[in-house]
């Protein structure tokens, strides 16, 4: 049982690390398109 519970576990940590990436890319799309050209310059 241990095992598998271990396993199961890395499958949630996994997919979260994945959704929090998925998250953190379309705040920076997002941040990108709110900026003006200086500031997407500046961050580029």
């Amino acid at each position: 049982m241990e095992k598998q519970t271990t396993i199961q576990a890395t499958g949630v940590a996994s997919s979260l690390v994945e959704t929090i990436q998925g998250l953190g890319f379309k705040l920076q799309t997002l941040n990108l398109s709110f900026n003006d050209d200086e500031n997407v310059a500046a961050v580029a």
